[in-house]
């Protein structure tokens, strides 16, 4: 029986008098990487800043570990176990890598576990051990991806949301990117992945969604969506 660990029961919200989400419903599994496809605007970063409390649902709930989470703080749900990699990276530029990470880890007393984490972070992304002492906002792009997820990861997260990772990074770093999203996940991470490569996207996953104009259109395991033809025409070149 798989056991849901985050789930989006009917969630709608606005911005203004604009419908940005419209009664949307996700389950995501224990040990899953779940994928939410669509286009520009379609309502997938909003989906996320919904989940982290970055914003507040007009109805609908969101349960996490079968806790009712709507509209709690995101630093309260950082602690808890919900972490959130943002789109643009949003790392601390004028700070070194290394405060990066301890930023990452600021719900963490624990030193030991701090130590830990940090050489779990160096194994997964060797480039950003060799970088920890630069100034982050002096790295590139795809140096930058991997210190926003390492600061993500340093938080001890039950689940990861994921949004737009391989944004503006050239092919070879993607393929990086998209290959340790997998090694976390098979560590015993949970994913929720926002993408617009839903080629790369799906190709990892277990299973997806599809959402446009703020609404889920489509639904079930990545292999299928693959092959759906609507899917196919529109989001992964026919």
């Amino acid at each position: 029986m798989t056991t849901s660990i985050l789930s989006l029961k009917n969630i709608s919200v606005n911005y203004g008098n604009i419908k940005a989400l419209r009664n949307i419903s996700i389950d995501v599994n224990k040990g899953e990487i779940i994928s939410l496809i669509g286009s520009n605007g379609a309502g997938k970063t909003t989906t996320l800043r919904t989940i982290s409390g970055i914003l507040k649902p007009v109805s609908g709930e969101v349960v996490f570990d079968q806790q009712n989470i709507t509209g709690i703080k995101p630093h309260l749900l950082v602690s808890r176990g919900v972490s959130h990699s943002p789109e643009g990276r949003g790392i601390f530029a004028n700070l070194t890598v290394m405060e990066n990470l301890e930023m990452g880890a600021y719900t963490q007393n624990n030193k030991a576990y701090f130590e830990e984490d940090l050489e779990k972070v160096f194994k997964l992304f060797p480039r950003v051990k060799e970088r920890i002492k630069q100034v982050a906002g002096t790295l590139s792009g795809g140096e930058q991806q991997m210190v926003a997820m390492s600061r993500a990861l340093m938080s001890r997260p039950k689940v990861l949301l994921l949004d737009e990772p391989s944004l503006g990074l050239a092919p070879q770093v993607v393929d990086t990117i998209f290959h340790i999203v997998q090694e976390v996940n098979k560590s015993g991470m949970t994913v929720l992945l926002v993408e617009q490569n839903a080629f790369q996207a799906l190709k990892i996953s277990h299973r997806g969604y599809v959402i446009e104009t703020g609404e889920i259109v489509l639904s079930g395991p990545a292999k299928d969506l693959m092959t759906n033809p609507k899917v196919k025409e529109a989001y992964l070149g026919g």
